[in-house]
């Protein structure tokens, strides 16, 4: 291959790649913003309906009474599960690890085949950070399974666990 055309080919990609990246972290934050605002309105929905809910009651007896009945408790059981399980955290970081991780990877290799003057060295600074970066979503993923399990967030008794890990059967 020409040493001309990887020069050319590498001088493009650099900004490009800039602006790609600029663009993602953008898109990211504004992600990011638009699901607190989901999630802030969801909350003030739910919390205007329970405290309406619980303005239906007159007495204490009356709230046990429901909260008792079948339809109290799969209400209340439906609740449980709307939120996100420590675990189902954990595995979206390990995911974001890995693939931060490989990415990193993959730009230190490409960082060390190409010379400095074909951005090679961008490449490979990119690479050990965006490693760096996926590595801290590993360690930071062993360490909350760990901390979670430690402190009975995650057992295999829970419901979620042991129904989502149970072996599907056909009778």
């Amino acid at each position: 291959m020409d040493p001309r055309i990887v020069h050319e080919f590498m001088s493009s990609l650099v900004p490009m790649s800039i602006v790609i990246t600029g663009m993602v972290a953008t898109a990211w934050v504004f992600g990011t913003i638009i699901s607190a605002f989901k999630q802030r309105a969801r909350l003030r929905a739910q919390t205007e309906f329970h405290n309406r809910m619980l303005d239906k009651f007159s007495s204490a007896d009356e709230f046990t009474a429901y909260l008792k009945s079948d339809a109290g408790k799969s209400f209340f059981d439906k609740m449980d599960t709307q939120q996100a399980t420590p675990l189902s955290k954990i595995l979206g970081s390990i995911q974001k690890g890995a693939i931060l991780t490989l990415v990193g990877l993959g730009l230190i290799i490409l960082g060390n085949i190409f010379t400095p003057q074909d951005g090679g060295g961008l490449m490979f600074v990119f690479g050990v950070v965006s490693f760096m970066i996926g590595a801290g979503f590993l360690l930071s993923s062993y360490i909350s399974y760990r901390l979670a399990k430690t402190w009975g967030m995650i057992t295999m008794n829970d419901k979620r666990v042991s129904n989502a890990s149970a072996p599907v059967t056909e009778i």
